[in-house]
């Protein structure tokens, strides 16, 4: 699980109780063991839901559900919880935690997609370029057929965002939905040049990631890029 943190330590915001449990966890030398300490922390953390626990809590609650969800343990029952965290709380730590957990415990077709995908789209409209990129890094987990058209819209409107960043990972997000759902881009040529052509050095970076798969298929059909890229 050492993944989930940035050079393989434990935040030390995080309590103490959940840093000794995620070391616990991590020196379980058998299943069975690790079978006992998950599923009575689980019960634990079903009863803290249960009675509206702190605001600070949140973090502690958000990293155990993502362990228990990523060891293979059903954390289905706070669904619901990174949905909310989402649209209510400002904080950008919690924000970015609530959506790695959504993206784990929200499946396509799930009831709850469509309230996902309404934050989602909020955030998109967000004035905070922060809430912005951090759903915008996220999006991949949650792209389907259906939400692909609502979104297009603010996407093409953040192509041009004055945040180069922004236009960056927009720019990005349009070639991972061309590359899963490429009938919603038909012109992926126009917005890498586009891309291309931006006065900002990761905006053309992210125009030479869009046009190389495309050059890759069909060289003859870009020469005419030729002298923009040299």
């Amino acid at each position: 699980m050492d993944y989930l943190f940035q050079d393989n330590k434990i935040p030390q915001n995080l309590s103490k109780e959940t840093r000794d449990l995620i070391e616990t966890i991590g020196e379980t030398k058998n299943k069975s063991t690790e079978e006992d300490i998950i599923n009575r922390e689980i019960q634990n953390v079903k009863k803290q839901l249960a009675e509206n626990c702190d605001p600070q809590e949140y973090p502690d609650v958000l990293v155990k559900l993502i362990y228990f969800e990523t060891l293979g343990y059903d954390a289905s029952f706070a669904h619901i919880l990174p949905i909310n965290l989402c649209q209510q709380f400002p904080s950008l730590y919690l924000k970015k935690m609530a959506y790695l957990l959504a993206a784990m415990l929200v499946k396509p077709g799930d009831e709850l997609c469509l309230l996902m995908n309404n934050t989602i789209i909020k955030d998109l409209q967000s004035d905070n370029a922060f809430v912005i990129m951090t759903t915008l890094t996220m999006l991949r987990y949650f792209l389907s057929d259906n939400l692909i058209p609502h979104l297009l819209p603010f996407l093409n409107k953040l192509l041009k965002h004055a945040t180069s960043i922004i236009r960056r990972k927009a720019y990005l997000v349009m070639l991972d939905i061309y590359q899963r759902y490429s009938h919603h881009v038909p012109d992926l040529k126009r917005l890498a040049i586009d891309a291309i052509n931006d006065s900002e050095s990761p905006v053309m970076f992210a125009g030479l990631s869009m046009i190389y798969p495309l050059v890759l298929a069909d060289p003859h059909h870009f020469k005419d890029v030729t002298l923009k890229l040299v």
